[in-house]
């Protein structure tokens, strides 16, 4: 948990960029849609915090891309990581 993500324009399923990606920004992570996000809620003045959850290897792993084994899983994660955090502000 934790790390550094990097976000792009595009999907991420080469292993040579994903090296690259570590070896430029120490990115354990790339995504597409978290840097469309934080544009648009900082050119319109709102706060916003992004929660990600990984669905793939980015070209890591040893055969086809593993984004549908996993997908589900991913999103599942990700809205109970959301939901913890509203419920720990809503406990302040």
């Amino acid at each position: 948990m934790g790390g550094n993500g990097v976000s792009g324009p595009s999907f991420v399923d080469n292993a040579e960029y994903r090296q690259y990606a570590w070896t430029v920004w120490t990115a354990d992570a790339l995504d597409m849609e978290s840097a469309a996000v934080a544009h648009v809620a900082t050119v319109n003045d709102v706060p916003f915090i992004v929660f990600r959850s990984l669905s793939d290897l980015a070209g890591g792993g040893a055969g086809e891309n593993e984004l549908e084994v996993f997908f589900q899983l991913a999103a599942n994660n990700s809205a109970r990581v959301m939901l913890a955090f509203i419920n720990a502000l809503q406990g302040k």
